[in-house]
């Protein structure tokens, strides 16, 4: 029998293993989470993906981790010859695990300072996340110094709201987070709104 995870509609999920026996487990406690990684190994691929799931919920409960992996967020300018003409911008992170373990990293988000005002006008919001462009990039292993970097395109259509926030504030920025299967909430570098825009002015404008 393989292993299964359901939500049971109570902020818990059961854990089904092969022997037939259930674990419950609160996704509202960090704790909880960490001990069953522990107890069930330390290989997550036979952890089913619907349980990895849920536990992407888990950041904004979480505080951020100092230390142990380095999360560099840039702007990519994808282009297909020498000229900024057809050219495409792009978020790009890069996660390097500085554990001396390997780590699953299961997610990761961005924080927009100040928020986009949504809803009519009257909701600011500063956390979002967004598609990357590789296919099943989640759950990623990581050793200790691997790097991976993912992309994520920027749509035109929806620009308007960076150019909204650098208009609300002059010094905005935008940060990625990134999260590991243990709960462990990584920062970037602050990147500056002023630039992005920037960058894509010159690009349309080429």
């Amino acid at each position: 029998m393989s292993n299964s995870a359901n939500p049971i509609g109570s902020g818990n999920v059961i854990i089904q293993e092969a022997n037939g026996s259930t674990i419950s487990v609160n996704l509202d406690n960090g704790e909880e989470l960490k001990e069953l990684i522990h107890k069930v190994g330390s290989d997550l691929r036979d952890i089913p993906q619907k349980f990895l799931r849920l536990m992407e919920g888990m950041p904004s409960k979480a505080e951020v981790s100092e230390g142990e992996a380095k999360i560099y967020l840039t702007v990519l300018v994808a282009t297909s010859g020498y000229s900024l003409a057809n050219s495409q911008l792009k978020f790009s992170i890069t996660i390097t695990n500085l554990h001396k373990e390997h780590r699953y990293f299961v997610n990761s988000y961005f924080v927009v300072s100040p928020g986009f005002t949504l809803e009519g006008g009257t909701v600011e919001h500063d956390t979002f996340s967004m598609v990357p462009e590789q296919s099943n990039i989640y759950p990623k292993r990581l050793e200790y110094g691997e790097p991976i970097s993912i992309t994520f395109a920027i749509k035109p259509e929806g620009f308007y709201m960076y150019e909204e926030l650098l208009q609300k504030e002059g010094n905005a920025y935008m940060k990625a987070y990134s999260v590991t299967s243990l709960g462990e909430v990584y920062e970037s570098n602050a990147l500056e709104i002023k630039k992005l825009v920037e960058y894509y002015h010159a690009i349309n404008n080429a």
